[in-house]
């Protein structure tokens, strides 16, 4: 049984404050949601412009899935993030942040981001170092968890693309195109590196071009990796390079992207496809800030042999730990209730996936996951 509690619970005491009639006049002009977020910041110097807040992120999910070959439930603190970031002449910006275990045990659960970044005057270039959350290749690994519409990303990128990586990174935008570069070390601890184990490179540029709709942006991003066997940073591809168009009009939002990533030594090749479909279906459902958002993905991945695909992890996994195939097709279908754009909302979904071609010739998996989650940061 889809163990919702939790998830209801909170969304229902949200809901429940939010349409109190008592707050009236501070709902219909925003002022609420302002009022709470501002209580984040604990020292704003506009004289000197400097600016101290703290930040972090929760994201609870209640999930069930049922496949050919079994079923599970159950619910995790998928993330609970918290720290505090610095602001200085709107420059430079210092953020240390930390992971809280499950279920508060242990309370330090790892480092998550240990950065300093600059910005230049007209906010067009930027610099940043340190141990970053890595939001630099791919379509869905380049948009933060803070803000991605499904709930979790599509297996392939989940199976290339790091978490966080220690190193530094450029990135300019002009009118009409940006690039970046990035250099990172091969290996990462609980909280830095020891710099031991090799390095990774990544590269990209953008360029706007309107092909489908309004607006619209070509991306070509690239990852090397010089594969130490201690490298634990990175996935075991040499080579990584990805294309993605993003494009919207009006209500809609469109993403098509295409990836290719070459194994180190007996690894297999990696070839995948992902179009992505946002709709914003109805604002001010419930109250003046909330949008209701439909969320769908259809994604396609092969490789070279029958391990070369591992499945999703969140939670194709708890059916069978070690799940390997051949090819992985998956459909996504979801809802996003925002109550306060992306720094509060409900997400709930429901994605399709096949993984065949396993070792032993049929399906490693074939089945449904479903989740309800609550989503916030600060």
């Amino acid at each position: 049984m889809l163990k919702i509690k939790p998830v209801l619970i909170i969304a229902a005491f949200m809901l429940a404050t939010l349409l109190n009639p008592a707050m009236g006049q501070d709902l219909e002009n925003s002022k609420f949601f302002q009022a709470v977020w501002g209580k984040t910041s604990f020292y704003n110097n506009e004289e000197d412009d400097v600016y101290l807040k703290f930040v972090g992120r929760y994201h609870g999910q209640a999930w069930k899935v049922d496949a050919d070959q079994g079923s599970a439930d159950g619910y995790e603190n998928r993330r609970q993030i918290m720290g505090f970031q610095a602001n200085v002449h709107s420059q430079w910006k210092f953020a240390v942040q930390m992971y809280i275990g499950d279920s508060g045990d242990p309370f330090y659960d790892g480092m998550y981001e240990l950065m300093l970044g600059w910005k230049s005057k007209d906010q067009n270039t930027d610099i940043v170092i340190g141990r970053l959350d890595y939001l630099f290749t791919g379509l869905e690994r380049s948009t933060s968890s803070k803000k991605i519409s499904t709930l979790e990303r599509s297996m392939l990128a989940n199976q290339l693309m790091p978490g966080e990586a220690v190193g530094v990174h450029f990135n300019h935008k002009a009118a009409g195109y940006s690039y970046h570069l990035g250099i990172f070390a091969g290996d990462i601890d609980d909280e830095f590196s020891e710099f031991s184990s090799g390095h990774a490179i990544s590269t990209g540029f953008s360029v706007e071009v309107p092909l489908l709709f309004e607006k619209g942006t070509v991306y070509v991003d690239y990852l090397f990796n010089n594969g130490f066997a201690a490298n634990n940073a990175f996935a075991p591809y040499e080579h990584i390079l990805t294309t993605y168009y993003k494009t919207s009009t009006g209500n809609a939002s469109l993403d098509l992207s295409l990836s290719w990533a070459d194994g180190v030594g007996d690894v297999s090749d990696v070839q995948g496809a992902t179009i992505l479909f946002n709709y914003d279906l109805k604002k001010h459902l419930l109250l003046d800030t909330d949008l209701l958002q439909l969320n769908f993905r259809f994604h396609l991945a092969s490789g070279d042999n029958a391990y070369a695909l591992s499945g999703q992890r969140r939670y194709e996994h708890e059916i069978e730990p070690v799940l390997t195939g051949k090819n992985y097709k998956s459909l996504y279908a979801g809802a996003s209730y925002k109550l306060y754009s992306n720094y509060l909302k409900i997400m709930a979904g429901a994605e399709w996936a096949k993984l065949g071609k396993s070792p032993t010739g049929g399906n490693a998996y074939k089945g449904v996951t479903y989740s309800l989650a609550i989503r916030t940061y600060w």
